[in-house]
């Protein structure tokens, strides 16, 4: 996905991309490359977050703001035991730190994800109602307009028909409703 800044095309991984990235962080460091591991936890739990802190100032729906203090929440455990898994490399054999990732991380991560995936499907079905709304507005106002207008059309050619019938009876229009020139009006 690319996002512009300015005339600059930054190029950003998605969501889903970046959920992989963390998750394969883990899987890097069980398969060796602490290093490797570390930078990519670091770099993609940044980016994990940047959505979720635009998401956490701006809640609308009710029981939003519970739910992203529980993402902040399981991202945080979650983190704190990523982090254990990459410090404590040589102390844990790699059985115990397999083990560790079964019975943890992957849980925490998949809860994770679930929950910050419910509040994009809160924040999607509360577009699309808002959407629905606007729309039937709109039908509203458009059909308010129409018949505001035909009723506008027929109060004019009620006023017309008097108008004629009024010129008429008074004599001052000849055949066809064109004016009578030389006609006087006649009061009696």
């Amino acid at each position: 996905m690319s996002q512009r800044a300015g005339d600059d095309v930054v190029d950003r991984p998605s969501r889903g991309e970046v959920e992989a990235r963390i998750a394969n962080a883990a899987l890097c460091h069980l398969a060796g490359q602490p290093v490797r591991a570390r930078r990519q936890f670091d770099v993609n739990a940044a980016r994990f977050m940047e959505p979720h802190r635009v998401e956490a100032n701006n809640i609308t729906e009710h029981g939003e703001r519970e739910m992203s203090e529980d993402v902040d929440r399981r991202f945080s455990r979650y983190c704190a035991h990523m982090r254990r898994l990459i410090n404590e490399q040589q102390r844990l054999s790699p059985g115990l730190r397999c083990a560790f990732y079964l019975a943890v991380l992957e849980p925490g991560y998949e809860a994770l994800k679930d929950r910050a995936r419910r509040i994009l499907i809160r924040t999607r079905n509360a577009i699309l109602r808002a959407n629905a709304r606007a729309k039937a507005d709109a039908q509203r106002a458009s059909l308010t307009a129409v018949v505001a207008t035909l009723g506008v059309l027929a109060v004019a050619i009620l006023v017309a028909e008097r108008m004629v019938g009024i010129a008429l009876a008074a004599g001052t229009l000849g055949a066809y409703g064109a004016p009578a020139y030389g006609r006087r009006a006649q009061c009696s």
